[in-house]
């Protein structure tokens, strides 16, 4: 039965970074860049993602184990409508990424190792933390804490770190 390893590091769960974004399109780049790690490390392959703080910027590299990209083709892979290596590729998901990145104001670059895999880095500006941002909640015993969010994941995150059922989403 096959299977992937997957090591994210560098990521908590409360936000200690901000950078203006499109949401989406992040999300979508982030998915498209991971779907092609996991399809090239093939079965039992090891992706790993990490994210770094650096010079005001959010550093993060995306790696997988798979057979690598042929030296004389990566630097076509961000092009539309370029595919190679895989069945059924439309040649846009690296395309939407790079454009989604570079609409952030990051940059992105790609390098590879035939026969032992690639790997794709990417930064982001980040902005200053809003004023209403918080590093912790403390809650007093017996209080009742109300969280709202158009985001779901925001209220699953504030419910799963509190230690019993005081918090109410």
């Amino acid at each position: 039965l096959p299977t992937h390893t997957f090591t994210i590091l560098g990521l908590g769960q409360t936000p200690k970074s901000w950078a203006v974004v499109q949401v989406t399109e992040l999300q979508t780049a982030l998915s498209n860049i991971l779907n092609n790690a996991f399809e090239a490390a093939g079965s039992n392959g090891v992706v790993t993602l990490n994210s770094q703080l650096k010079d005001k910027k959010l550093h993060v590299t995306i790696k997988d184990n798979g057979p690598g990209i042929p030296a004389n083709i990566i630097t076509n892979v961000f092009e539309r409508e370029f595919t190679s290596g895989k069945v059924g590729g439309s040649g846009l998901g690296l395309f939407q990424a790079r454009k989604a990145i570079e609409w952030c104001g990051g940059k992105i670059s790609i390098s590879s190792i035939e026969n032992e895999g690639t790997t794709v880095d990417f930064t982001l500006e980040l902005e200053r933390t809003p004023s209403w941002n918080i590093d912790q909640l403390l809650v007093k015993e017996g209080m009742r804490v109300i969280v709202a969010d158009d985001d779901p994941s925001i209220c699953l995150l504030y419910t799963s770190d509190a230690a019993d059922d005081s918090l109410r989403v």
